[in-house]
């Protein structure tokens, strides 16, 4: 038996195909009842196959299910799951459902350019879906996370990012400024509660050397969490959690952070180095705002780093005053290195400007002591730096 319609489904255009056994030969011979359905509703797509047990009941099935579309939102509007925004997707795993318990279990697919897998467990039936996942990511392509943060993926040659993030990301490109300024959907945050724990083991990034992920997000009222974050970060480990709390119109947001044994030369590739020593710091910002950028505007707080011992060029040391004339000669590869002692940075923060309290560059021949601002809230540098010539 073949069944097709059309209609409208929570104001959307929606279309159904559908293969089915009939009816009257399960009443005779009580086989499993196959069922093969295709929906589509805008450009998210779902197919359902497999048999169920006769007689069916729908509150306990198990199928083999297939989604696609362009924008994991998109099922927000269709089936009241608030999910966060992405890139297009395929995923493909085994749906069932045992009364008030639906998982999605095995599943594994794609996320704009990163691969998925995972399990996920959804309680329904109450007043808020309560959601549990494991996901686990072989291949992470970092830009595919940008949309969690308010930004688009990566669109240049060989991304995957849908039609309303390319026309986003040429729109940020002709603005001067960088952090996100798209504002989180405050009813999606106070909608579900979810406990998630995510892995990638390996990362792609062309901007920044991340090698791996893993976080656990715990979503319960409106304030979310994500306690520990660990990144794999040059060679070295940052870790922290940080938490926005949405049960207001304004939503808080907190971060503390620590950095350990990241490699200079990994986070900068164009300096020249034979030993560069290992980086250190941590950062601890609170702030209010419905965006990262509003959130970092109103940051208060403090940031410290150090940087130990290492063999580097001292073409930043030249440009820094200590010789102008000299620097232009290193530029076209006349350029030497010295050796670093140590350097460290203190800023206090305060309605969104880091100012220095403490900053150095203490080298064999040279200090390099320096002062003044970087501005979250305009996306400003302004700072100074003064060599002190050692007798």
């Amino acid at each position: 038996m073949v069944a097709r319609g059309t209609g409208r489904y929570r104001n959307g255009r929606f279309q159904l195909s559908a293969r089915l056994d009939s009816p009257l030969r399960l009443l005779q011979d009580g086989r499993a009842y196959r069922v093969e359905a295709i929906a589509q509703a805008g450009a998210t797509r779902a197919r359902v196959h497999g048999r169920l047990p006769v007689p069916i009941d729908p509150a306990r099935f198990e199928l083999q299910a297939e989604f696609s579309g362009q924008d994991l939102a998109d099922l927000y509007p269709l089936l009241g799951l608030a999910v966060p925004e992405s890139p297009p997707y395929v995923l493909r795993g085994s749906l069932s459902r045992d009364g008030r318990i639906v998982r999605y279990r095995g599943f594994e697919g794609t996320i704009g350019d990163s691969d998925l897998r995972g399990d996920l467990r959804l309680e329904i039936g109450g007043p808020r879906i309560h959601a549990h996942a494991e996901f686990v990511s072989n291949h992470l392509d970092l830009d595919d996370l940008a949309v969690l943060v308010g930004a688009p993926p990566a669109t240049g040659a060989g991304e995957t990012a849908n039609a309303i993030q390319k026309v986003e990301a040429r729109r940020l490109a002709m603005e001067s400024r960088m952090l996100p300024d798209q504002p989180y959907d405050l009813e999606k945050l106070r909608l579900l509660d979810a406990d998630v724990q995510f892995r990638a083991s390996r990362v792609e990034s062309t901007r920044f050397p991340v090698d791996s992920l893993h976080a656990h997000v715990a979503l319960k009222s409106g304030v979310l969490r994500v306690r520990p974050i660990e990144i794999g970060l040059a060679g070295g480990q940052v870790s922290g959690d940080f938490t926005l709390d949405a049960r207001r119109d304004v939503i808080d947001a907190a971060a503390d952070l620590r950095a350990s044994g990241v490699e200079l030369t990994r986070l900068f590739p164009r300096i020249k180095s034979t030993s560069v020593g290992l980086i250190g710091g941590t950062a601890t910002l609170e702030g209010s705002g419905n965006s990262v950028a509003e959130m970092l505007a109103t940051a208060d707080g403090e940031v410290a780093g150090v940087m130990g011992a290492g063999q580097f060029s001292n073409l930043l040391l030249e440009l820094a005053g200590l010789d102008i004339a000299e620097s232009l000669r290193f530029l076209i590869g006349r350029d030497r290195s010295v050796r670093l002692r140590c350097a460290y940075a203190d800023f206090g923060v305060d309605e969104g400007v880091a100012r220095t309290r403490s900053l150095a560059f203490d080298t064999t021949d040279t200090v390099i002591l320096g002062k003044g601002s970087v501005s979250l809230r305009d996306e400003q540098l302004d700072l100074v730096l003064r060599p002190d010539q050692r007798t």
